[in-house]
Order: C-alpha cells, then sequence, then structure tokens
C-alpha cells in the first residue's frame, strides 16, 4: 500500500506517574488546577504576591490623621473598612500550608520504610501467598503516595487562598492611597477658595469614593467568587482523601494472604458491569449527567422531590435500594454527585413534619445512624411543607451536634436544610 508522508504516526507517550490508579490521577489533575491558577476570577490577574506580602501592615485611617483631615474618616470609611475585612493572620496561613506538607512528609516517611522492608525482609518467600502478599503491599504503598500527594494539595490550596486573600489587600491598600492622596488635592482647593468651592469638592470627594468604593466591591467578589471555586477543588479533593482512607482501612483491616482482585471483596468501580452508580462509590466522568436517574421509580414521592431539589442546583442523584437492617434502621436514600470526578456521597433524606428545632435535631441524630451503616454520609432535611426557619434549623443542629457529642452518637458529614422559602443551606 502506498504510505501518505502527510500522515503522521502515532507517537506512544509514557504514562504519568499517576495513570492507572483513579484516585491518584483525580488528586493529580486537582493539584495541576490548584497549581495553575485557573480558580481565579480573570479580573484580579496573576497573583504577584506571596505570604510575604500578607504581613504588611497598612493604617490608612492613620494616614488621614496625619494629614490633619479627619473630618474626612467618614467619607472613606467603606475604603478603610474594607482593607479592616481583608486582615488576616498570614504567619497561621503559612503555619496551616506547612501542616499539611508536614503531614505529607510523613506519610511518604511511612510509605517508604514499608516499601524497604517489603523489599528486604521477604525477598525469600515465595508462593501464591508471598505474591498476594506483595500485590497488597503495593496497593498499600500506592494508596499512602496518593495521601501524601493530597496533603501536600491541601497545602497548597491553603497557601493559594492566603496568597490571594494577600494580593487583593495590596489591591486595596493601594487604591485607599490614591484616594488619600486625592483628598488632600481637594482639602487644598477647600482652603484655598476659603469655603466657596466648598460644593464642588462635596461633589468631587463624593463621586471619587463612589467610583474607588465600587471598584474595591468587585475586588471583594471576584476574590470570594475565585474563593468559591477553589474551596469546590477543595472539597472534591476531601471526598478522594476520604476514598483513600477507606482503601487504607481495608488493606489494614483485609487479608493480605489474598490476592486482591475482581474475585475479592473490592467494591465494583465505574465501567464494572455490576456498578451500580446509587450503591457503589466511584467518579461518572463523561457518565456524570445533573438531575434525577431513576429509572425503576425507587423514590418516593417526598424523596423525589428533595432529589429534584438537589437537580436544581446541578446536582446528580441516584436511589439506593431499600435495605432495612435488624435495628429496622433503612439504609440511606440516595447517592449524590457534583461532578464528573465526585466519587459519590452517601446521603439521607429527611421530609420533617414540624418547623422546631426539636424535630430538626431528632431527624439529624437519625440520618446519623443510618448514614453509619455506610461508612458516613450527608443529609438532607427537606423543611419547605412546615416553612422552617434558620434560625430553627442553625439551632436544631447546634442541639444535635451537642447530643452527639455528650453521647458519643454517629452524626452526618453534612447537613444540608430546604428551608421553608426554598432556598439551601449547608452546616457546618
Amino acid at each position: 500500500m502506498t504510505i501518505n508522508p502527510l500522515v503522521a504516526g502515532r507517537v506512544d507517550q509514557g504514562e504519568g506517574a499517576w495513570a492507572g490508579v483513579w484516585i491518584a490521577e483525580d488528586i493529580e489533575l486537582i493539584a495541576q488546577g490548584v497549581r495553575g491558577g485557573n480558580w481565579i476570577d480573570g479580573t484580579l490577574g496573576a497573583v504577584g504576591a506571596g505570604l510575604d506580602g500578607l504581613a504588611l501592615v497598612s493604617d490608612p485611617v492613620g494616614a488621614l490623621l496625619q494629614y490633619g483631615i479627619s473630618w474626612l474618616i467618614e467619607h472613606v470609611r467603606p475604603l478603610s473598612e474594607a482593607l479592616d475585612w481583608l486582615a488576616g493572620d498570614p504567619a497561621q496561613i503559612a503555619a496551616h500550608a506547612q501542616t499539611w506538607r508536614n503531614a505529607a512528609s510523613e506519610l511518604r516517611t511511612e510509605s517508604d520504610e514499608f516499601a524497604r522492608a517489603v523489599r528486604h525482609d521477604i525477598t525469600e518467600w515465595q508462593g501464591t501467598a508471598a505474591t498476594a502478599y506483595r500485590a497488597w503491599a503495593a496497593q498499600r504503598d500506592g494508596s499512602l503516595d496518593a495521601l501524601a500527594r493530597a496533603c501536600d494539595t491541601m497545602g497548597a490550596i491553603t497557601e493559594g487562598a492566603g496568597i490571594l486573600v494577600g494580593t487583593v489587600r495590596i489591591m486595596v491598600r493601594d487604591a485607599i492611597a490614591t484616594v488619600v492622596s486625592r483628598l488632600i488635592v481637594y482639602a487644598g482647593e477647600l482652603v484655598a477658595s476659603a469655603g466657596l468651592a466648598t460644593p464642588l469638592v462635596v461633589e468631587q470627594v463624593t463621586t471619587l469614593v463612589a467610583s474607588w468604593a465600587a471598584k474595591i466591591t468587585h475586588w471583594l467578589k471576584s476574590l470570594i467568587s475565585s474563593l468559591r471555586r477553589l474551596m469546590s477543588e477543595g472539597g472534591r479533593l476531601a471526598d478522594l482523601i476520604e476514598a483513600l482512607k477507606r482503601l487504607l482501612r481495608g488493606h489494614s483491616s483485609g487479608n493480605p494472604g489474598r490476592p486482591p482482585g475482581r474475585g475479592s471483596s473490592e467494591p465494583p468501580r465505574p465501567g464494572d458491569a455490576d456498578f451500580d452508580p446509587g450503591m457503589h462509590h466511584g467518579p461518572l466522568g463523561r457518565d456524570f449527567s445533573p438531575g434525577v436517574h431513576d429509572p425503576r421509580g425507587l423514590f418516593q414521592a417526598k424523596e423525589r422531590a428533595v432529589a429534584d431539589r438537589l437537580a436544581d442546583e446541578h446536582e446528580m442523584v441516584h436511589p439506593r435500594e431499600r435495605i432495612d437492617n435488624v435495628q429496622n434502621l433503612k439504609n440511606p436514600d440516595a447517592m449524590v454527585r457534583t461532578s464528573p470526578s465526585d466519587l459519590g456521597t452517601v446521603t439521607e433524606f429527611k421530609t420533617i413534619e414540624s418547623g422546631s428545632s426539636g424535630a430538626v435535631r431528632t431527624n439529624i441524630l437519625a440520618a446519623g445512624r443510618q448514614t453509619e451503616s455506610t461508612g458516613g454520609g450527608n443529609v438532607v432535611i427537606d423543611g419547605r411543607e412546615v416553612g422552617l426557619l434558620e434560625a430553627e434549623a442553625r439551632r436544631g443542629y447546634a442541639r444535635a451536634l451537642g447530643q452527639a457529642r455528650a453521647h458519643s452518637m454517629s452524626f452526618p458529614g453534612k447537613v444540608r436544610f430546604i428551608l421553608g422559602d426554598g432556598t439551601m443551606m449547608e452546616l457546618p
């Protein structure tokens, strides 16, 4: 056959260090996104300040006093309050980031020591059991490495948030400095005109402050938007860390003499014929589609109402087939995913019959017992029919949390409320 010289041949590229391990691959993707800065709102530009910039202390109010025009403080109060709102503890932010890196280092040390022991301490051990043990050890080592990477990424998320806050603080500080310099000029005009220019100066000051206040408000909104995107990545990472913890618990409690694989007790994964997105954890990738997916009609009417509300939040909801245990506790209602890489969170739906804090408390604690059987999960409290108020929801949550702590009771990971007006609130 004729070979077309324009057709490029296939070039095999080596697999990445994390390829083949879906949890580790997802962690690596999150890490790349965080370090690449694609979560930062474009209006804020590139982040050029480090954590050292956070430690710079700016006192615009003091500068106004130095210039002897303290009577203008009322005019620039939104600006000074904006800077105060951005005040933080840069040393503590750096400490939190370093704590995550310390955890990553400790995990890598443990992983290296374990791998070294497997290589050198059982070199003469042969046979089926030895092969199974080495496979089990390799999985455990890979899980520890992935968990270390996740800790590094958490450190990057913490530091990234601090750096962005520091950058916006500097932007706000410089804006205030600009305003102060203009106010001095306007004050000079007022003095030079013996008060005759008062109407003009008042108009100039009002326009100036309003303009810069609008700019700072826009910066702060962009900051909040960026941090929300970053926290979303943090939430995804937390889910992956939980999955790794479950794997490690399985490695610790499992039988290392039995070869891991499809014949073991390992749950089905996405792509397996027996994978059920409602019963099994795993990212759906391209199959992720926000909405309620209940072809068999497993949801009851009140459960479907909650699922539809979550679908309005662009979440993907699958029902879980009902199973009642010996304590007459039904298993949680649904598996909820918020993104293609989300492993899924087991979620119990509760429709309360009273808008009191007592009803909220009772349902949260019941959901805690139900989700305990699955290793934990969330609960959605639907208070639309009883007009649940935010104050009662918060009071009921606090009562439930206090009781759970006092009596060592199981408690949901997150409690989401559908309030009487249809809005959603999440605690903690």
